[in-house]
């Protein structure tokens, strides 16, 4: 995807990018029977990055969150998106209720072709490429990706930076 279109690194509203993300995969949440809560960080998050290219990564950390609760019983399926302003950038967490990962895989689960399952991340399905592609795209804006342990599944938070003069 980076390699075919080129960078728009410009100032969005972060908070708009959140809501239009969860209206992209709204049909794929209701299929899965997964709920979605959305805390937007009270003050404005304008940051710098590219409006596509951020929903992407927001997409493949939802779409990882929903694979990784395929086991966990419906009405407990629940994927949370929060944002964080700091004074350089902008922490966006998608939390799921799933199984969790390992601390000894939470880099590992980066590297292109890993995919979930038993020990990893359960139930995750696809082809491996989602996380690694969230956080090379994270990257390209100069952000990143990490994935963190909750009490009751796992976090990734995504750091963008902040629009300059904020």
């Amino acid at each position: 995807m980076l390699k075919s279109r080129q960078l728009e690194k410009t100032p969005i509203d972060l908070h708009a990018v959140i809501d239009e993300t969860l209206a992209l995969v709204a049909r794929d949440m209701s299929t899965r029977q997964v709920s979605a809560a959305v805390n937007h960080s009270s003050s404005s998050c304008t940051i710098d990055g590219d409006r596509v290219l951020l929903q992407q990564v927001l997409v493949n950390l939802v779409m990882n969150a929903m694979d990784a609760m395929a086991e966990t019983p419906p009405a407990r399926r629940r994927v949370t998106i929060s944002s964080e302003v700091r004074a350089a950038d902008v922490d966006v967490s998608v939390r799921d209720t799933g199984p969790g990962i390992e601390a000894a895989d939470r880099e590992r689960i980066f590297e292109p072709g890993v995919r979930g399952g038993a020990g990893v991340w359960g139930g995750h399905q696809g082809a491996g490429l989602g996380l690694s592609l969230a956080r090379r795209l994270a990257r390209a804006v100069g952000g990143d990706v990490e994935a963190l342990q909750n009490g009751n599944g796992a976090s990734f938070r995504a750091r963008i930076p902040q629009a300059h003069g904020r």
